[in-house]
C-alpha cells in the first residue's frame, strides 16, 4: 500500500549499464613510473534484484535510477578514483601488458564503492590504453617533467641501440 503523501514510487532499473570513462591529455592517468596514459574502460553495473540492494539504489540514485548517464555522473569520480590507485601501483609497460590484472584491480576497489549505492559490478573492461602524446605534458608539472625525462631517456637509448645494431650489420 502506497500513501501518496507519505512514499514516493521511484523505477529502479535492474538491467545491465554500461558506463564508459576516459582519461586523455591533461586528465590522463600516472603511473608509477611518472608517465601519463591516455585510457578507455567500460564499466558493467546493474541494481540486483533483491529488497537491499534497489532500496539503496533508490535512496542514493533517486529518479536518476534509469538512466545510465545519469548513474554515471553520480559514480564517474568513484570509477576515475579507483582507476588511478592502480595505475599509480604499476609501470607503463606493466598496465599494458597485463590488462585484466589491471582490470580486476581497479573491480575489487569499486565493487565495494558501488555497493552503498546499491550497485553491483559485473565486469570492468580496458579497451584502450596508450601513452599520452608527450605534446600534451607540462614541464612545470612535477610528474609530466619527470615523464618527459624518462621518455627522452627511453628514446635515446633505443636509437643508440638501433644505430650500433645497423653499424654491425
Amino acid at each position: 500500500i502506497i500513501f501518496p503523501i507519505l512514499h514516493q514510487v521511484i523505477q529502479v532499473s535492474l538491467e545491465t549499464m554500461r558506463l564508459n570513462v576516459e582519461r586523455r591529455g591533461t586528465h590522463a592517468l600516472i603511473t608509477k613510473d611518472n608517465l601519463r596514459v591516455d585510457l578507455s574502460a567500460e564499466f558493467y553495473i546493474k541494481v540486483q534484484a533483491n529488497k537491499e540492494d534497489i532500496v539503496h539504489a533508490a535512496r542514493s540514485l533517486g529518479n536518476r535510477s534509469v538512466q545510465a548517464e545519469a548513474v554515471s555522473e553520480l559514480v564517474e569520480e568513484k570509477l576515475v578514483s579507483a582507476l588511478r590507485t592502480v595505475a599509480a601501483t604499476k609501470d607503463l609497460v606493466e598496465l599494458h601488458s597485463k590488462r585484466d590484472e589491471f582490470a580486476t584491480a581497479v573491480q575489487q576497489i569499486v565493487i565495494h564503492d558501488l555497493a552503498h549505492n546499491g550497485l553491483t559490478l559485473e565486469s570492468v573492461t580496458i579497451s584502450s590504453l596508450d601513452q599520452t602524446d608527450p605534446t600534451q605534458l607540462q614541464e612545470r608539472n612535477v610528474f609530466d617533467a619527470q615523464g618527459l625525462r624518462k621518455i627522452a631517456q627511453i628514446t635515446q637509448q633505443a636509437r643508440v641501440e638501433r644505430n650500433v645494431i645497423e653499424q654491425e650489420a
